[in-house]
């Protein structure tokens, strides 16, 4: 599945997170915070982290903007800690190691790529 833009019909996350099965809409989840909130965030700080206020001021503005409650947002974000993709620290999300090369890049970088990438054996 291609990535989705949500930005000509903010309420297109809800309908497409209540249509299809569980699994479906928890890899939309994750694909939705990945675009929207982490990556946007890592691309703006230029920096392979941020710290859990960074996270909190996008998260609400991006829930703002999309209709969508902060909880939600906050399981899309469990779950990318539960895959790998994002590491925690005290107050401290870093990327994937990975993923270093696109963040120096500043290279816009889609979910499917993210999972290729930290599950390869290079």
């Amino acid at each position: 599945m291609s990535h989705i833009d949500y930005s000509d019909n903010p309420n297109l996350f809800q309908l497409i997170t209540n249509q299809g099965g569980k699994r479906a809409s928890s890899n939309e989840l994750r694909r939705f915070v990945w675009t929207h909130v982490v990556w946007s965030l890592i691309l703006d700080t230029n920096r392979n982290y941020f710290t859990t206020k960074e996270y909190h001021n996008k998260r609400n503005k991006v829930c703002k903007d999309y209709n969508i409650s902060p909880s939600k947002v906050g399981g899309g974000i469990m779950s990318l800690l539960n895959k790998g993709i994002l590491y925690r620290d005290k107050d401290v999300y870093s990327v994937h190691p990975k993923l270093l090369l696109y963040v120096r890049r500043k290279i816009n970088l889609e979910y499917g790529t993210v999972f290729k990438e930290i599950n390869s054996n290079k």
